[in-house]
């Protein structure tokens, strides 16, 4: 197989500027041979060999050692390549811990589309690139990644966006499913429903991943499971833009705040912001009826019920 693979980056020198060969199976032979197949291929004259992990056999903690490996073992003017797939979701730790180990050219497919399991999504590469990027300074310098991705460079405009865009345009042309929670592209991954969610992550957004460097933007959605402060909120911003609420007071307004948290809490989906500002407007109409004539007609779950205040009846 030595001799093969020698003659074989020979006859390819012949024809073509630059050889990659490719250690298939990386994850399932041999790392002492695969160190000396790779070498075999440096000296015939390959001008990069790629760690392939082909059936998504490896970890990081292996991809870093056989990457090294095969680093020391090619001459200094041989690429070192990473190429993972993706059916163990391991491909993007794999590759970072494959450029810890050496790599300095790494594969991947726009929404990780490939076969046995997929390929390294680049759209996740470049976030993640872009991320440790973003925090360069805010974290320990140990944690700092950013010296490892010289192929993310932003100087003419970070790509990220770009690969979004047209990672979603693929999609459709191949009629590919992206998953509602997919890394980046996913319809619901900056959805945030739950109130530990909804209460954090405007505090701690300076450490997380930002998605507009993606072009896209967190969204709060309402459901059973949401916080009584993104509930607040909501009903605060349209109190102040309906001028025709008048002044509600602060006691009336956590009274309108209670009302709509109830009513959340006895819905099983999601209930769009509308339907809850419709729901509030329907309580502040009930209201002012009350203060101004005193009865009310509320529609219950069996049929109507006649409310009034203490002199009502009178008016």
């Amino acid at each position: 197989l030595l001799r093969q693979a020698r003659r074989a980056v020979e006859a390819a020198s012949d024809l073509a500027p630059e050889v990659q060969y490719y250690l298939v199976y990386a994850g399932n032979r041999d790392p002492t041979f695969l160190a000396e197949l790779a070498q075999t291929a440096s000296f015939a004259g390959a001008s990069h060999v790629v760690l392939a992990d082909s059936q998504s056999s490896m970890t990081p903690t292996s991809a870093f050692h056989l990457t090294k490996r095969i680093k020391h073992a090619v001459s200094p003017e041989t690429i070192v390549a990473a190429h993972f797939h993706n059916q163990m979701g391991l491909a993007l730790p794999n590759t970072l811990a494959s450029i810890r180990g050496g790599a300095t050219q790494v594969e991947s497919c726009l929404l990780g589309v490939g076969d046995a399991g997929g390929n390294l999504a680049t759209e996740q590469f470049l976030a993640y690139c872009n991320h440790c990027r973003n925090m360069m300074g805010r974290r320990p310098s140990e944690e700092e990644d950013d010296e490892l991705f010289p192929l993310c460079s932003t100087s003419n405009g970070c790509p990220l966006p770009a690969s979004v865009s047209l990672a979603e345009d693929v999609a459709r042309m191949i009629d590919f499913c992206i998953g509602e929670n997919q890394p980046i592209v996913g319809e619901r991954v900056f959805t945030c429903t739950t109130g530990i969610h909804q209460d954090n992550f405007q505090h701690l957004g300076h450490t997380s991943f930002a998605p507009d460097m993606a072009g896209r933007s967190w969204r709060i959605a309402l459901n059973r499971h949401s916080s009584r402060k993104s509930v607040r909120v909501l009903v605060r911003e349209h109190l102040q833009r309906d001028r025709s609420s008048g002044d509600i007071d602060v006691v009336h307004e956590e009274g309108l705040v209670d009302a709509a948290y109830s009513y959340l809490s006895h819905q099983l989906g999601e209930v769009d912001s509308t339907a809850i500002i419709v729901y509030c407007d329907t309580i502040l109409k009930a209201y002012s009826a009350l203060r101004n004539d005193g009865v009310v007609i509320c529609p219950t779950t069996v049929g109507y019920t006649l409310v009034s205040t203490k002199d009502g009846a009178k008016r």
